[in-house]
């Protein structure tokens, strides 16, 4: 009976040992979990400022376009104006060169100082839902 007791103990120790392993390694597991969470959590926010980055980089370049190209367009109505002017009237100090550009730019409404329109050279940056 001694030898029956002896083992029936070293069960229930073995088994409160087997549960405390077991419950230790469940709450490394928790752990873990909780932390991979927060780090996804984390991550995922900083995308989310990542984008909103892009977004307001992009609004601001395409502000800064729009104020570029008003400007330009004003400068072509002023120069533009200023060269149809001269070209109108014939007449007074004439310091332009005779070699008929002016009259083609006057023509044509554009001016000797404005640069030549090859296109548009419009950079813009990926959208979000390009890079996905």
């Amino acid at each position: 009976e001694d030898l029956k007791g002896m083992m029936s103990d070293q069960f229930r120790e073995m088994a409160v040992s087997n549960r405390k392993e077991v419950d230790r390694v469940v709450m490394a597991l928790q752990h873990e979990s909780a932390k991979r969470s927060t780090l996804e959590a984390r991550m995922h926010s900083q995308l989310l400022l990542q984008a909103e980055t892009m977004v307001a980089m992009e609004v601001k370049l395409l502000r800064l376009e729009a104020k570029v190209e008003k400007r330009e367009a004003a400068h072509r109505r002023k120069f533009g104006s200023l060269t149809q002017a001269a070209g109108a009237t014939g007449g007074g100090l004439n310091f332009l060169p005779s070699s008929g550009a002016v009259n083609q730019s006057a023509a044509s409404g554009t001016s000797l100082m404005s640069p030549p329109d090859h296109g548009n050279h419009r950079l813009t940056l990926p959208t979000i839902s390009a890079i996905h």
